[in-house]
């Protein structure tokens, strides 16, 4: 998502990488790739590793990304100023978000504070698509409410057309697909935090 991300992520220490189903569009091998052997599998060859694999007897150090980031987001999440801090406003997604439910974010300044700081249960409970095509992410909520999964679709106000036209549909057909749009009273000014922890946005075409 940032341009640091994979140096602070602590890749260039690495002396071997096992790389497996990563989207270009993504992770472009430009960003990941800083010196590391690489050995490349497919998602359905990594049952082979299994037995290979062991728990490390030492502990895992957190990265520096992570570090960064977490110092950004954990006085947001208890933030109680106006406009909220946009990762006041993620724990509020979190706390109305259903176990089952999926939270679908347009990329864009929203989709980048949901990436950094939503503090995920499982996979597949939120989603940032990896290009940022108009109602993108709309389109992602309706299919889930389609299959009788609660979303939430997250973007910065005004929404695009489509994605205005796709929560409509939605409450036409009574699906459970809520559309939230962060304006005046999230403080989006608080993205330059994150810039200074990892770099210029790269993600969606932002940069590279």
């Amino acid at each position: 998502l940032q341009a640091e991300d994979f140096r602070l992520a602590g890749l260039a220490e690495a002396a071997t990488l096992v790389v497996t189903g990563l989207d270009d569009a993504e992770v472009p091998p430009s960003r990941w790739r800083l010196g590391a052997e690489e050995v490349t599998l497919a998602p359905g060859a990594l049952g082979a590793l299994a037995p290979r694999v062991a728990r490390s007897p030492h502990p895992i150090r957190r990265p520096a990304l992570y570090e960064r980031i977490a110092a950004v987001a954990r006085p947001g999440y208890r933030s109680e100023a106006r406009p909220r801090h946009p990762a006041r406003a993620v724990a509020d997604l979190k706390a109305a978000l259903p176990p089952e439910g999926l939270l679908a974010a347009q990329p864009g300044p929203a989709g980048l504070w949901i990436a950094r700081t939503f503090p995920t249960d499982r996979p597949g409970q939120v989603v940032v698509p990896p290009t940022a095509v108009p109602g993108v992410a709309a389109a992602c909520g309706l299919a889930a409410a389609r299959r009788s999964v609660p979303a939430v679709v997250v973007t910065t106000a005004p929404p695009d057309p489509l994605t205005a036209d796709i929560a409509d549909r939605a409450v036409a057909e009574h699906l459970r697909l809520r559309l939230v749009c962060w304006d005046g009273d999230v403080d989006l000014g608080r993205t330059a935090e994150l810039i200074a922890a990892a770099g210029p946005v790269v993600a969606w075409g932002a940069g590279g």
